[in-house]
C-alpha cells in the first residue's frame, strides 16, 4: 500500500513538471504597429526636431483582463539615430534629433511590446520600422549691388540652398529695411518672385532714413530675401542680399562758361615790338548745369529748378559778373606786354590764373546768398531730402 502511494506521488509530481515546462515554454508572437503624423521633416541646422510617437497591437495580445491582474505590458521604441522619451507603461512616446550641418538623412525607428503573464507566459512584437526622411536646409541669398537712385540694376540674386538635391517646390522673394524710422516710401519690385534667380527689375528708389528732411542718410539699403517651400514647409534665408540706393550729397552744380579767347598780339613802340594781348571774342558763354544725378532720378525735377535759379543768376542776376570778359580783362590783362615775348607768354598765365582763382573766390562768397535765393523755390517741389534748406 505504501509503495503504491509512493509511486502515485512520483507520477503526479512528474505531470507537475511536465505541464510548468509547457507553460514556461508558451512565448506568443504579437503584431505591434508604429504610426507618427508625418514622415518628411524639414529644419535648419542647429534646430531640433521631435515628433510624437504612437504604437498599438494590431493582434495577438493578451486580454485586458490579464494585463488588469498580471501589471502593464513594457513598451519600447528605438531609433536609428536621436533619442526616443517614453514611459515604458505607455505605447506613446517622442522622438527628438538635432539638426547640425545641412544634409538628408533616413531615420527608422521602430516600436517593441513585452508583456509577461506571470505565469510563464509572453507575449513579444516588434513592428515594421518607420523612416523618416530628414532635410537639415542652410538657405541664404547671394548679390550685392550699390547704386544711384533711378539707375535701373543688372544684378542677380540668387537662392543658394545647401545641400543639393533638396527638393524645392517654390521660390518666393521679398524684401524689407532695418530703420524703424523712415520716409519716403521705399519700394521695389522683382523680375520673377517665383524661380531661383531674380533681379530687381524697378528704378533704384532711395528713402529716407531716418526721416528727417535735412539729415538723412544718403544711402538707404534693402536686404532680399528668399524663402522656399520643401515638403510643405517653409525655409527662409539666414543670410540675405543686400541692394543699397545712393543719392549724391551735391545733386547738381551750376558753372559758368567762357567762350572765344584772348588774342595775343603785337604792337610797336618807338620802333620795338612788343608782345601784348587784345579781348578778341572772348565773351560770356552759358551757364551749364553738371548733374551727379541719374537723368531718372525722383529727384530730377527738383534738382534742375534749383539749379535753374543759378543759371539766371549768372546770366541777369547776381552772379552775372562773375564771368564778365570786359570786367576780367580789365583786371587781369590789360597791363600786358614785353619786349621779350617769353616774359609775355608767362604773364598771359599769371593772368589766367589770377582770373581764374578770382571768379573761384567771387563764387564762395557769394554761394551762401545766391542759395539763400534758390533754396525758397526747390523746397516747394517734392520729394524733400535734397536741396532742402
Amino acid at each position: 500500500m505504501f509503495k503504491i502511494s509512493w509511486l502515485l506521488t512520483l507520477a503526479f509530481i512528474a505531470i507537475c513538471l511536465i505541464s510548468c515546462k509547457l507553460v514556461l515554454a508558451e512565448n506568443h508572437t504579437v503584431a505591434v504597429e508604429i504610426s507618427c503624423s508625418d514622415s518628411t521633416i524639414v529644419l535648419k541646422p542647429d534646430q531640433i526636431t521631435s515628433r510624437a510617437l504612437t504604437a498599438r497591437l494590431v493582434s495577438g495580445g493578451p486580454d485586458a483582463s490579464i494585463e488588469n491582474q498580471y501589471g502593464e505590458p513594457a513598451w519600447t521604441f528605438n531609433a536609428s539615430e536621436g533619442t526616443c522619451v517614453g514611459m515604458p507603461s505607455n505605447p506613446s512616446a517622442t522622438w527628438y534629433n538635432p539638426a547640425y550641418e545641412p544634409s538628408i538623412r533616413s531615420v527608422t525607428i521602430t516600436a517593441s511590446y513585452h508583456f509577461s503573464d506571470g505565469q510563464g507566459n509572453v507575449w513579444n512584437g516588434t513592428s515594421d520600422p518607420i523612416t523618416f526622411t530628414i532635410y537639415v536646409i542652410r538657405l541664404s541669398v547671394a548679390g550685392n549691388d550699390r547704386i544711384l537712385d533711378g539707375v535701373t540694376t543688372n544684378t542677380d540674386y540668387n537662392a543658394q540652398v545647401e545641400p543639393a538635391g533638396i527638393p524645392v517646390s517654390a521660390y518666393m522673394w521679398s524684401w524689407d529695411i532695418e530703420p524703424t524710422s523712415y520716409g519716403n516710401n521705399p519700394q521695389l519690385s522683382f523680375s520673377s518672385s517665383t524661380s531661383s534667380t531674380t533681379k530687381i527689375n524697378s528704378k533704384a528708389w532711395w528713402y529716407a532714413a531716418p526721416d528727417d528732411r535735412l539729415y538723412a542718410s544718403l544711402l538707404s539699403s534693402y536686404r532680399i530675401h528668399c524663402k522656399i517651400m520643401v515638403a510643405g514647409c517653409s525655409i527662409k534665408d539666414d543670410d540675405s542680399g543686400v541692394y543699397s540706393v545712393i543719392t549724391p550729397g551735391i545733386a547738381a552744380e551750376t558753372k559758368g562758361t567762357m567762350e572765344g579767347g584772348i588774342v595775343p598780339t603785337i604792337i610797336v613802340e618807338n620802333g620795338i615790338d612788343i608782345y601784348t594781348v587784345n579781348i578778341g571774342d572772348w565773351r560770356k558763354g552759358k551757364p551749364v548745369i553738371h548733374y551727379y544725378i541719374d537723368e531718372h532720378s525722383q529727384f530730377i525735377k527738383k534738382t534742375t529748378i534749383h539749379e535753374n535759379v543759378h543759371v539766371k543768376q549768372l546770366e541777369t542776376g547776381l552772379l552775372k559778373d562773375i564771368y564778365d570778359a570786359n570786367l576780367l580783362y580789365s583786371m587781369f590783362f590789360n597791363n600786358i606786354g614785353s619786349a621779350d615775348d617769353t616774359i609775355a607768354i608767362n604773364q598771359i598765365d599769371d593772368a589766367r590764373l589770377n582770373a581764374a582763382n578770382w571768379i573761384q573766390m567771387m563764387l564762395i562768397e557769394l554761394a551762401p546768398f545766391a542759395e539763400y535765393e534758390a533754396y525758397p523755390v526747390s523746397n516747394q517741389i517734392s520729394p524733400h531730402y535734397i536741396y532742402e534748406r
